[in-house]
């Protein structure tokens, strides 16, 4: 039989060259269906001093890959696994003896393309976190002192004031050094950590809102700015039971979802909702006037830096008093400011709640998934004795019987 022939039963042999069935298997490989896309990936593990680590478990898998892949790195730190499914999502976990496990995902390899991954393991319990903050805003800074307190030792601070392409490669240069875990302190420092980070976790806290400004990433959670609003409510129709309409001004571009919240828990407590869009920060005093006939009994200040500058708040404050309309702030500071009373985590909780859930990422005691967007549960509760004789209100019976975390905090109005 002629070489390469196939046999067939029950009659004449039919045969086809060796040549011709290679022309066919080429083809057949080819094709979309049956083609085969794969890339590669390989690097090299250090230590946290740069030298090699030999023995380093590599895996790597992922929601979307067909299998697990794993090798060890030789005595250069060196590993490399090839065959891996193009364009799906993959993740990667290194360990090694003695070093905290390092894990990473979002990643991508292209057809016939290799991906270069170096890493570095830190002893167990040792960690690099850097922290972005936005350094136009006062309070970020309070939250930062918050964070400090909760976070590992190896901390590395970047402020930031805008998104500018030089901005952008600033914090580029300071990832080089590959820290475990970021913390980003307001909506800017989200966005910069959102456009440069994929496979290291990010929490951000202080942010207006998560949803609208598209921080559901896989590797990105937090803590919003506001909430915990029917609690606040419920507080103020316990010190003022006659209170039903309440105020507010917003950024429609940054807290069009707060409001549409406040609104929902609001008229769920019996309370009616007055809003004015803020479109114009040089028209807050305006729109703040422009509430005046609306006979409220209260304002409720959202937490938005596009908006409260000190000399808005300054003016917020002289309304309210002028209006004998009841002030509700998120933290006590502004108590202390002259607000009427705040039932809040406060700056400093905000800050320190995103860095014990960064912490726990790290320690690989939560996910980032598991975390999605949270609100703190500790309340602060601060009020304006003076503004209590004001509008006769009376201390709510619920804080004092709040659960444990919640502190009280009686403040007096500074004198003018």
């Amino acid at each position: 039989m002629y070489p390469g022939a196939i046999p067939r039963r029950g009659g004449m042999s039919r045969f086809l060259p060796a040549a011709v069935l290679s022309v066919l298997a080429a083809a057949l490989l080819a094709t979309p269906a049956l083609a085969i896309h794969s890339g590669h990936i390989q690097g090299r593990i250090y230590d946290e001093n740069g030298r090699p680590i030999a023995g380093a478990l590599v895996t790597i898998t992922g929601p979307e890959a067909i299998g697990i892949w794993t090798c060890r790195t030789d005595e250069t730190g060196f590993y490399r696994i090839a065959g891996l499914d193009a364009s799906r999502m993959l993740s990667v976990r290194v360990e090694a003896e003695g070093r905290a496990t390092l894990f990473r995902n979002g990643y991508q390899v292209r057809d016939d393309e290799t991906l270069h991954l170096d890493y570095r393991l830190k002893p167990v319990g040792v960690y690099q976190t850097l922290v972005i903050i936005d350094g136009r805003v006062p309070y970020f800074r309070t939250a930062l002192a918050g964070a400090r307190g909760t976070l590992p030792s190896g901390l590395k601070v970047m402020q930031v004031r805008n998104g500018f392409p030089r901005t952008v490669r600033k914090l580029r240069r300071v990832l080089g050094t590959r820290p475990d875990g970021v913390l980003a302190i307001g909506s800017l420092a989200a966005r910069l950590a959102r456009e440069t980070l994929f496979d290291i976790p990010v929490v951000y806290t202080l942010v207006m809102d998560p949803v609208s400004e598209h921080l559901t990433r896989d590797n990105m959670c937090g803590v919003p700015s506001n909430g915990g609003f029917s609690e606040q409510l419920d507080v103020l129709s316990q010190m003022a039971p006659h209170a039903k309409r309440i105020g507010t001004i917003f950024d429609p571009a940054n807290a069009a979802g707060v409001v549409r919240q406040l609104r929902e828990e609001a008229e769920g407590g019996g309370f009616t909702l007055v809003s004015r869009p803020i479109h114009d920060v040089n028209r807050v005093s305006d729109e703040i006037r422009s509430l005046g006939d609306e006979h409220l009994d209260a304002f409720f200040l959202l937490l938005d830096p596009s908006i409260w500058s000190t000399d808005a708040f300054r003016f917020v404050r002289s309304w309210a008093q002028e209006q004998n309309v009841i002030l509700i702030v998120p933290d006590g500071s502004m108590v202390r400011a002259g607000a009427t009373f705040s039932y809040a985590p406060g700056f400093q909780e905000l800050g320190a709640y995103a860095g014990r859930l960064l912490s726990q990422v790290m320690a690989r005691e939560a996910s980032v998934a598991d975390i999605g967007v949270i609100y703190p549960t500790t309340r602060f509760f601060a009020v304006n004795p003076q503004d209590m004789d004001r509008f006769n209100l009376q201390m709510p019976p619920s804080v004092f019987g709040a659960a444990p975390g919640t502190d009280i905090e009686i403040t007096l109005t500074p004198s003018k």
